[in-house]
């Protein structure tokens, strides 16, 4: 074309690029240009996912991690080592600040701004069921917080992961579960994790562990309890609807032992005395909520999973570097086995049908569903269904076209 050929064709396609953008109009697109487009997009989406869940990873390790150190250095006894008055104080400011983020952003409590039909919270749901969760949630975080009076940080996250073999011989007696020869014997293995973790410690006090180890029953009584009353009637909670339900509830129950034990002229002195410390300290413990909530609701169960296991080797790791805490060789040991034993046993409560055929067949096909190839196991003797390659007819490999093709 010459130029003035040239320079028209440009004029009709930059008014055509105009008329597009105003009127809404959409050029036809070659197949390759779409495949194109929809691959940047698929990449874009896969990366701003994995980002969004890298960062709310981040921040429920930094949270959960930081909560708790940030609990040991107010329980000091120069600071504030009123372990009762600390989480009442926690569950009136988690209360009003929930409240105040209800008023303001109702969608983030789905199972109150649009509960599911047939799901009515009344006085009698309050008192059936979020007073028993919270007598024994109110009992857990005073024994747990008071037991940081004793014992250090390592040993008792250490302590807190035989947790999961307590939750489930509890949901067998309460018939929520079923018995299971694989779940016992992972059980077995982080029984024997924690044993070599309390044996090894340097500096075991009895008064700790006993308060540490009745704050675990209590909180895994919790659970079962929760499941049991609430969860087992058909109400579905998301995790800051329930976090508004229960901080009240659990502040009235914790108000009860305050008022006895640790409201005296002393108390409120130092009170006044770190406000700005027990204010931010309040603000931790709210935004962990709201980033467990944030969490749960836009990753997966292996996620979660996975960010927990973190969050547990960050916490010991912590303990030892900032509060100087010590852990034995026989601790570290015991330590690692309590992390391969959570982990085993959330593999297998997230795939349980990959678990079937056996406990080791079952990690294989976990392997292979998490690699985007699952295979559906199948009984002895039966065969794998065939694939989609295997399910062609042997005349499609002898077209002759597909001699000698060019590409």
């Amino acid at each position: 074309f010459g130029s003035r050929n040239c320079g028209s064709q440009l004029a009709r396609l930059c008014c055509y690029s105009c008329l597009q953008n105003s009127v809404g109009l959409r050029l036809a697109a070659t197949p390759r240009e779409v495949h194109k487009v929809k691959a940047m997009d698929s990449t874009q989406s896969r990366f701003w996912a994995a980002a969004i869940t890298m960062g709310l990873a981040l921040a429920y390790i930094a949270n959960s991690a930081g909560l708790i150190a940030f609990n040991k250095y107010l329980l000091h006894e120069d600071r504030f080592p009123f372990a009762i008055m600390l989480v009442f104080l926690h569950m009136v400011g988690v209360s009003i600040l929930s409240t105040l983020l209800f008023l303001i952003r109702p969608s983030l409590f789905p199972a109150i701004s649009s509960p599911a039909p047939g799901m009515h919270v009344d006085l009698k749901t309050v008192v059936k069921g979020f007073f028993p969760v919270g007598l024994f949630f109110g009992t857990t975080l005073i024994l747990t917080n008071k037991a940081m009076l004793y014992c250090s940080i390592a040993f008792l996250q250490m302590m807190k992961e035989g947790n999961l073999v307590l939750v489930y011989v509890f949901s067998i007696a309460a018939g929520l579960e079923y018995f299971s020869w694989t779940q016992s014997l992972i059980g077995v293995w982080i029984i024997v994790g924690c044993t070599l973790c309390i044996h090894g410690e340097l500096h075991f006090v009895w008064l700790g562990f006993v308060m540490q180890f009745c704050g675990q029953i209590t909180e895994c009584m919790k659970l079962v309890v929760q499941q049991f009353l609430l969860s087992g009637q058909g109400y579905k909670f998301d995790a800051l609807s329930f976090v508004l339900y229960m901080a009240p509830v659990s502040a009235l129950i914790i108000a009860v032992p305050m008022m006895f034990f640790e409201s005296h002229p002393m108390v409120w002195a130092r009170i006044q005395a770190l406000y700005p410390f027990l204010l931010a300290n309040i603000c931790v413990a709210f935004s962990l909520n709201i980033v467990v909530a944030m969490f749960i609701k836009h990753t997966s169960a292996v996620s979660f999973m996975l960010a927990g296991l973190v969050k547990d080797t960050v916490i010991v790791v912590a303990s030892v570097l900032i509060f100087g805490d010590a852990v034995s060789p026989l601790q570290q040991c015991g330590f690692f086995m309590q992390l391969i034993g959570v982990m085993a046993v959330s593999i297998v409560k997230s795939f349980p049908h990959c678990f079937k055929d056996g406990f080791w067949m079952g990690f294989y096909f976990v392997a292979r569903e998490l690699a985007g190839s699952p295979i559906v196991p199948v009984k002895a003797g039966e065969m794998l269904p065939p694939t989609p390659e295997e399910e062609k007819p042997v005349v499609e490999e002898c077209k002759p076209e597909s001699y000698g093709a060019t590409k």
